[in-house]
């Protein structure tokens, strides 16, 4: 298998030291073994530090924070209940159970609104 090039190498640290592969890795522990790091308005990148690939990373997180400011946007036209139950279960990590007692609503009915919110803002977002 090809080892990949230092950009993945930057986002695969990334996904995890958010937790997103189930590994708990200290932030610190990431900057001294690759000694690069590259701060945004929303994202932290750590990378291995080369001069070749500092450029690219200033254009990938360019990149990310465009998309993250469409992202918002997006759910920012979501209906409201999809919103509420969206923004509920994924940024404030509440149960489903919780999000439905709040939306005075089902279990299963937050969930078929939360799927419709991730389906209606995929759309959104690769259509833009």
């Amino acid at each position: 298998m090809p080892a990949p090039d230092r950009t993945s190498l930057a986002a695969i640290v990334l996904h995890v030291e958010s937790g997103e592969l189930g590994y708990a890795v200290d932030a610190e522990d990431i900057q001294a073994a690759l000694g690069g790091k590259l701060e945004t308005d929303h994202f932290i990148i750590y990378y291995a530090q080369t001069p070749e690939i500092e450029h690219d990373l200033w254009l990938i997180a360019e990149d990310h924070e465009l998309r993250y400011a469409e992202v918002v946007a997006e759910i920012g036209r979501l209906p409201e209940r999809q919103r509420m139950a969206l923004v509920m279960r994924e940024f404030d990590g509440r149960s489903h159970a919780e999000t439905a007692r709040v939306l005075q609503t089902t279990v299963p009915a937050t969930k078929s609104l939360i799927i419709r919110a991730r389906s209606n803002l995929g759309a959104a977002v690769h259509a833009a």
